[in-house]
């Protein structure tokens, strides 16, 4: 059996990649000081500028960000912290 052929190992090395990549970003030390305000509008601005540069990929985009919105609302639900509070 071809091993890259296998859709289970194949979304297992794509999970493995994206996670490299997230260190990647995350472990950038202009990061670690900045507030977090300049830090999410800086990666979302990537996010959009990424996907307004690949075409193929807008509208896919555009889907994962409603799930992203989606998902930060169900944590922020879970949470005890006041909600609207402006990014610090």
């Amino acid at each position: 059996m071809n091993v890259a052929a296998d859709p289970t190992e194949q979304r297992a090395e794509r999970i493995r990649r994206v996670q490299e990549l997230e260190n990647a970003i995350l472990g950038v030390p202009a990061l670690k000081d900045a507030p977090h305000a300049d830090v999410l509008t800086a990666l979302l601005a990537v996010y959009i500028r990424m996907a307004v540069a690949h075409p193929c990929c807008t509208e896919s985009c555009a889907i994962q960000t409603t799930k992203a919105a989606f998902l930060l609302a169900q944590q922020a639900a879970a949470t005890n912290v006041p909600q609207g509070a402006p990014i610090h």
